[in-house]
């Protein structure tokens, strides 16, 4: 739940929509998981690459215990 509350309070879900599903603003993340391993998924979070940057997508600076939810 920790996750899904990080999700909903960093605005995730007002362009990825609600469970992650996407949107027309931005990419499902159904599955990121399995595209990406965890060294990459935080450094995308802490540094967003420039297909995220276009779509607005701002820096991510989470506490190593929220990396974990």
């Amino acid at each position: 739940m920790m996750g899904l509350a990080l999700f909903q309070a960093a605005s995730c879900n007002s362009c990825h929509g609600n469970g992650g599903m996407g949107t027309g603003a931005a990419v499902p993340l159904t599955g990121v998981g399995q595209k990406f391993s965890d060294a990459q998924l935080i450094a995308l979070l802490h540094t967003p690459d420039s297909k995220m940057r276009n779509g607005d997508m701002t820096p991510v600076d989470l506490k190593p215990d929220e990396l974990e939810a």
